[in-house]
This record gives C-alpha cells, structure tokens and sequence, in this order.
C-alpha cells in the first residue's frame, strides 16, 4: 500500500506583527488586535482567515498510514514557548506519537526522532 500523509498546522494571529504592520499601540490587548486583522481582512475578501504572514504557526500534527500502521504525532505544543516551537519545527525534535492498527482499537505511545 502507499504511504499516506496528512497534516493540519494549527495558528494564531501573529499579534506582535500585526500591531507593528498596522502601527497599534502596545498597550492594546491581544484580542482587540486580531480583531483588527480580522476586520480588515473581512472588508476585502468577504471572510476573516488572515494571510500567512499575519499568522504564528501553534502546532503541526500528523497522521501517517503505512501498510496496516497508523501513526499519529505532532510537533510542538500549545504550551510550548515560543523557543521550543522554534527548536521543535526546525531541528525535529522527538515527539511523542500513537501507533494504532486499524480495526484493532489498540494503541501506543511511542518517541520519534
């Protein structure tokens, strides 16, 4: 059978970027400036998804299907700080994933590096 990898990359706005593109004080909250990317994005394109430059990337997760296996791991965590997302996405740091065959409901917990 063919390998098949999916992935889904969990963002945020990128607040920080997005008061300095938009010159928002400092002292605005978080939320009231993405509330701000997102009005703005909502005026041109009819929907509030921001472009990828106005985003962080959280976490990035994926499910690998080889032969009878299913892998499921991730890569960063939403309580990893900004450091370790950074370590985590570009040196592939171990993460911590669930091995499953299929039909079976058995699972387990595995390192990869």
């Amino acid at each position: 059978m063919t390998p098949v990898l999916a992935f889904d990359i969990e963002t945020v706005p990128d607040c920080a970027g997005i008061r300095k593109l938009y010159k928002l004080p400092d002292d605005l909250a978080d939320a009231e400036v993405a509330e701000v990317a997102f009005q703005k994005r909502r005026a041109v394109s009819n929907n509030d998804f921001l472009p990828p430059h106005l985003q962080r990337v959280v976490v990035i997760s994926c499910v690998l299907r080889h032969d009878d296996e299913v892998w499921i791991f991730s890569i960063g965590e939403p309580d990893t700080t900004e450091a370790g997302r950074s370590s985590a996405s570009s040196t592939a740091s171990p993460s911590t994933r669930r091995r499953s065959s299929p039909g079976t409901g058995a699972t387990s917990t595995s390192r990869c590096s």
